[in-house]
């Protein structure tokens, strides 16, 4: 069902009043590339996420099926926060399921987990794009939700350590290296992390 003017418009200004009028069509409501309106205030680059009131209101629209909507691209609204640097955004969101969403069953994965591990069509999880895109606060914050997981390559056979190393993002590469406990070092043609570092000069 596609999303009209005004829900789109509350959206990207993170109209709560607007978005509380559509509570129960969040997840049918979507734009022509699919996104929902998780996916379109995320990508907002000056909605103040860092007010605790904005945040607080905005989860209250947040359902277990809206956080798991993927758009044309692939991407859940955690990747698109991801790439604006919304730490707060992805905290809150991170603690409403935490709060909200039974654990997965007997030996299955728990729902954020899943969450935080689902790639989009680059191959890229949300950790992929904090790296890509410098954000160091929220790598840590991935990194540490998830701290058993071996983090896959992307279509580009890069892992985010690997990722890192090629930036010469020593901070990102270091809060990987300290908060996981089996990172993955692998990169394209059977390049490691430890070949980024030497190709890339990083000290």
């Amino acid at each position: 069902m596609p999303m009209d003017g005004r829900l789109y418009r509350a959206a990207q200004r993170g109209d709560m009043e607007v978005l509380k009028e559509f509570a129960d069509q969040l997840t049918t409501k979507l734009t022509s590339y699919k996104n929902t309106v998780l996916h379109t205030t995320a990508d907002q680059k000056y909605i103040n996420f860092s007010n605790s009131n904005n945040v607080e209101n905005f989860t209250a629209i947040v359902s277990r099926d809206l956080l798991f909507c993927l758009n044309s691209k692939g991407d859940t609204c955690i990747h698109v926060a991801a790439r604006k640097g919304h730490l707060n955004l992805i905290e809150a969101l991170i603690g409403y399921l935490k709060q909200n969403c039974p654990a997965g069953l007997e030996g299955g994965i728990e729902p954020i987990h899943e969450l935080l591990r689902i790639p989009n069509n680059k191959g890229n999880m949300a950790l992929h794009e904090a790296v890509m895109y410098g954000s160091h606060r929220l790598v840590e914050t991935l990194v540490k939700e998830d701290d058993n997981f071996t983090h896959p390559l992307n279509n580009a056979s890069k892992s985010p350590l690997f990722l890192a190393m090629e930036k010469k993002d020593k901070v990102s590469a270091e809060l990987i290296l300290s908060n996981s406990s089996s990172p993955s070092y692998v990169g394209p043609y059977g390049t490691t992390a430890l070949h980024a570092a030497a190709i890339y000069h990083v000290d």
